[in-house]
């Protein structure tokens, strides 16, 4: 009788053969970009972006793996009520300092806590900086095609989300409980494009509630639903050599600080 080989061995032989075939398989299987956009809507610029009429999908073509990147979103449309000034046309947004970072099957967009930094340059101390705070991911979106090092993603959940806090700036002003309803929110695609410097993309979101306020009801025609666009940007930053202008109070908008550990001890952290 020939020798048998033990099942543990056996076991890790097959385990191996996954960990290593999977990867392959993965990028054998993901279509090209061309093959997959063909008959789709599409925008060469910043980040090309990619439009399917017929499923309402947006899609993104990221080759800027580890590159900082400018990301803004505001309503498009506001609530018309003074009362609730957050929800204001332009408002209600954020802006951030971002990543595309590949993680296997997909492409996460990291957000990185410019709160805190060391503009010493001492490896150390920017090192320290970043591994003492977090980062925040924002989205994780699932890779759909590749060509070389590009990689098309769906981001059609990440710019359909409530990413402005609508339904939670409406709770605590009291005026309902409200939830995303996914069936009546669309990318707005009159308001969808990519230039040179920046991609743009917009969404129409309503909101559902069976018990809105009394401000809902009276600026919007149904207080049961409530729709309103929502704006992201995706911007080129400064070439290196961009100086920031320090903040003077007779401008009248609020000036950027952060914690800056690459001072000496004798110094003022927050800058």
């Amino acid at each position: 009788m020939p020798p048998r080989t033990p099942l543990p061995l056996l076991l890790a032989a097959l385990l191996a053969g996954f960990a290593v075939s999977a990867p392959a398989a993965l990028r054998a299987q993901a279509p090209a970009i061309a093959q997959f956009t063909s008959g789709m809507q599409s925008q060469e610029g910043f980040v090309p972006v990619h439009l399917d009429p017929e499923t309402g999908k947006v899609f993104l073509e990221i080759a800027r793996f580890g590159e900082d990147v400018l990301y803004l979103n505001a309503l498009a449309t506001g609530l018309g009520s003074a009362r609730a000034f957050r929800l204001d046309a332009g408002g209600g947004g954020d802006e951030a300092v971002v990543r595309f970072e590949r993680r296997g099957p997909r492409v996460v967009m990291v957000r990185r806590n410019t709160n805190v930094t060391a503009t010493s340059g001492d490896p150390g101390q920017v090192g320290g900086a970043e591994k003492s705070f977090p980062v925040s991911v924002l989205a994780s979106m699932p890779i759909v095609a590749r060509s070389g090092e590009r990689v098309l993603v769906d981001a059609t959940d990440f710019f359909l989300s409530d990413a402005a806090g609508v339904a939670q700036d409406l709770q605590r002003r009291g005026e309902g409980t409200f939830r995303l309803d996914r069936d009546r929110s669309v990318i707005h695609l009159p308001r969808t494009k990519a230039f040179p410097e920046n991609t743009e993309v917009e969404a129409s979101l309503t909101f559902a509630s069976d018990a809105p306020g009394g401000e809902i009801r009276r600026h919007t025609p149904d207080g049961r639903a409530l729709t309103l666009r929502q704006h992201h940007s995706l911007v080129q930053l400064p070439p290196p050599g961009y100086e920031p202008r320090r903040h003077d109070p007779r401008v009248g908008i609020f000036g950027v600080s952060f914690y800056d550990f690459g001072k000496s001890f004798d110094q003022d952290y927050q800058t």
